[in-house]
């Protein structure tokens, strides 16, 4: 472990730059800045509103479809709750058939005499 820590210290010890350097790369800013920095700006201006403009489509679909879900939820459980009391109602009124007697010269079959 030892000579791997020596090793990561002698790949990453500070190399101190050439003569001039920061003098050379100061000029090359200097004299590139006018030149491209224009159209990048511009480019980088109608991206951006693009990418705007894309997310606020994408925000707008999505509260649609959470809305339109929403309502199918509510929808789903309101159908779901009328079955329950149409299918208590039907029960109750079945037993109540069941209950009542045969009517006077019927049998429980229901045949004719």
């Amino acid at each position: 472990m030892k000579s791997f820590e020596d090793e990561l210290r002698s790949v990453l010890r500070r190399i101190e730059p050439p003569e001039g350097f920061t003098r050379r790369v100061m000029m090359r800013l200097d004299s590139d800045s006018g030149r491209r920095a224009a159209p990048f700006r511009r480019r980088n201006a109608w991206f951006r509103w693009a990418a705007a403009a894309a997310a606020f489509v994408l925000l707008c679909v999505g509260v649609v479809l959470y809305q339109a879900r929403r309502e199918g939820e509510a929808a789903r459980a309101e159908t779901l709750m009328a079955l329950r009391i149409a299918s208590r109602q039907l029960n109750g009124v079945m037993k109540r058939v069941i209950e009542l007697p045969p009517p006077p010269g019927r049998g429980r079959a229901g045949g004719r005499s």
